[in-house]
């Protein structure tokens, strides 16, 4: 392995090749060569409270780039990349099956276009890549890319349209569980514009193929979209006028079978002397499984506005949800005034009220209603609460929006846990190293039920105002507002849960900036009958010159408190802090150098941590770049930590 690098590098540093150039005939036409050979050295080190595990990996990569054409440009050109590495791996201890292992391998990416100058052109591309995937804390892992594709374009100022197919095939390795995917994408659209009207209709079909070979475990998941949408503008004078229409229908098998149908009209009518108005009705029809839900809303409205500087709003709309059994009837009014009004020195001052009636009538055959599809960002430092109040235990079931990662739903007490508190339900995810199922960032799709009044018919009202004031350019900005809803119930059975609910909320904020310094401040107090929850936001940030270089530095600090009605399961209050920064240099002309660094805690129901230190050096000489990296990370989390180091030294010659 030593004796590699040492000839490697001797290669990179004294290999040249003449410049190439294409002759101007011929069958196979090449020009503007490009070549470059690539070292790249990493060590990575990872440590649990019970292992310890370190890789040394060598990349030794050629390259070789260029402009191609047959015959005539005008036929076929197009360009190309060639390329082949070099993988080595040596693992000094014990936790992996083997010690060395070397891997070769060879990417590419190839591009081009038939007849481009012709109105049916037809392109192509075909590629390649092998990737090193850095997801932190022993996670790092191989990504094998194959893509193909075709592009028919059909160029008509009556129906311009084009197809397109992709295949994409992915193979990872290195993961506790390696995954298989392919996934065949084809789209046809279609344009097409007469006078004052604008259509665009376009239908795509795709199918994904998951495996992991390694646990047995296989799915698939088909996929049908139409979408057609027809836009109609005109004036009458200097009024506007338009009517959009979009038709949309999404179906997907296999993996949480879904249906989903929708329809809207939206009128948009100028009636002159400052006075607007609108129409608009949507239909959609959505099934997740058993779960089937259709809703029919019609809203009408009318805006006044007064030298741009008062607008008035007022709104009517009606609603009716079938559930399936069961069905829910709305119908509501709403008002709002606004004032805009700009200052002197670049100053502005806004503020808006408005209020809203409702009224609505439940007929549901169950007291329970369920909630599909609800997507959420796994993190380990904000809380993750579902939207809606009083969930049923057990009926919470979680899939990974990317079925590519995790094919069947998590499990409960395993890859996470419940936490209820008053009419609220957290989730909170399990571990964050390499048994960890769920990664921070990754995306949640949750479905639910949660419990309901059945027969009920009730009145919502809820008003609300805010104010927002800035000065000088923007270098001084204050807002608050305060919003007040309540449900009143008018006739039915009332079940345990009941609909006696009066929930405010008040939002107060102030932000300043100056000669690069950022600093704002929010406070917000939720409070309904089974909870209350308060908010303190502190923020800072930087971003300016310091000897001679680029910086910019973060603090910022979140406190969370909860109050629960007596009988209530506790919410745990809530802290987190983050600081960072990082600084970056250019010295000696050609040589750049930065340096980062970050410190998260968060304490609540879950305790956590995160250190990240890191800095790394690029020089550049004529065609040879050197780059050499190196960064750490400290994790706590829910009394168990990990870390790791790593380091990465590039050389690259282009010749």
């Amino acid at each position: 392995m030593t004796i590699r690098f040492l000839f490697f590098i001797m290669i990179l540093m004294i290999f040249s090749a003449p410049n190439a150039s294409a002759a101007n005939e011929g069958f196979f036409l090449l020009a503007n060569f490009r070549q470059s050979a690539h070292l790249s050295y990493k060590f990575d080190r990872y440590q649990l409270e019970t292992s310890t595990s370190s890789r040394h990996t060598a990349y030794e990569d050629y390259s070789f780039k260029g402009d191609y054409a047959i015959l005539d440009p005008g036929l076929l050109n197009g360009n190309f990349t060639l390329g082949f590495r070099l993988k080595q791996n040596y693992y000094p201890d014990s936790l992996y099956n083997r010690s060395f292992s070397v891997d070769r391998g060879i990417f590419y990416d190839i591009r081009g276009v038939f007849a481009e100058k012709s109105a049916y052109p037809l392109g192509f591309f075909l590629n390649s890549k092998l990737e090193e995937i850095a997801d932190g804390f022993g996670r790092n892992y191989q990504l094998d890319t194959r893509n193909w594709g075709l592009n028919q374009t059909l160029k008509s100022n009556f129906l311009p349209s084009t197809v397109t197919f992709i295949r994409t095939e992915n193979e990872t390795e290195g993961l506790a569980v390696d995954r298989q995917s392919t996934q065949d994408n084809l789209t046809f659209s279609v344009k097409h514009n007469l006078r004052i009207s604008e259509t665009n209709f376009e239908v795509l079909f795709s199918r994904e193929d998951f495996a992991a070979p390694g646990i047995n475990e296989k799915g698939f998941r088909k996929s049908s979209e139409f979408n057609l949408h027809n836009k109609l503008d005109w004036q009458d004078g200097d009024k506007t006028r338009n009517l959009s229409s979009i038709l949309k229908y999404w179906q997907s098998i296999g993996l949480n079978d879904r249906t989903s149908f929708t329809w809207s009209e939206n009128l948009y009518w100028d009636l002159g002397k400052a006075l607007r108005s609108g129409l608009s009705y949507g239909f959609s029809d959505s099934e997740s499984g058993p779960n089937q839900r259709q809703s029919n809303t019609g809203r009408a409205w009318l805006r006044h506005e007064l030298y741009k500087s008062l607008t008035t709003n007022l709104e009517g709309s009606a609603r009716e949800v079938r559930f399936f059994p069961g069905s829910e009837q709305q119908l509501g009014a709403q008002a709002s005034l606004g004032y805009r009004k700009i200052l002197p020195a670049q100053s502005l001052l806004s503020a808006n009220i408005h209020s809203q009636y409702q009224i609505s009538e439940r007929d549901f055959a169950a007291a329970r209603l369920t909630f599909f599809d609800e997507l959420h960002t796994v993190s380990f430092t904000e809380p993750l609460f579902l939207e809606n109040p009083d969930v049923i235990p057990g009926s919470v079931v979680i899939w990974n929006q990317n079925p590519a990662i995790q094919v069947t739903p998590y499990i409960e007490e395993v890859d996470f846990r419940l936490i209820q508190s008053g009419d609220q339900t957290e989730i909170v995810v399990s571990g964050f190293d390499l048994s960890n199922i769920i990664p921070e960032g990754t995306i949640l799709s949750i479905s639910y039920d949660v419990v309901v009044d059945p027969d009920v018919k009730f009145e919502s009202k809820s008003w609300g105002t805010d104010a927002q004031l800035r000065l000088w350019e923007n270098r001084f900005r204050f807002y608050g507002s305060y919003d007040q809803s309540k449900n009143t119930m008018l006739s039915g059975e009332r079940s345990k849960v009941g609909l006696e609910n009066l929930r405010t909320i008040f939002r107060l904020g102030a932000e300043a900036k100056t000669r690069g310094y950022t600093l704002s401040g929010e406070y917000v107090n939720t409070d309904s009958v089974t909870t209350r929850s308060q908010s303190l936001i502190g923020r800072l940030h930087y971003a300016g010159e310091w000897q001679n270089g680029k910086t910019t530095f973060y603090l910022e600090n979140r406190f969370w408190w909860y109050d629960v009605a007596a009988g209530q399961r506790a919410i745990e209050d809530r802290n987190t802090l983050k600081i960072g920064g990082n600084y970056r240099k250019t010295i000696f002309g050609n040589v750049v150098f930065s340096t980062w660094g970050s410190y998260l805690t968060s304490m609540g129901s879950v305790d956590s941590q995160l250190v990240n230190l890191g800095g790394d050096v690029r020089w550049q000489y004529r065609n040879l770049v050197f780059a050499l990296r190196a960064w750490s990370g400290y994790r706590r989390f829910s009394g168990d930590w990990a870390s790791e180091e790593h380091l990465r030294f590039d050389l690259t010659r282009y010749f």
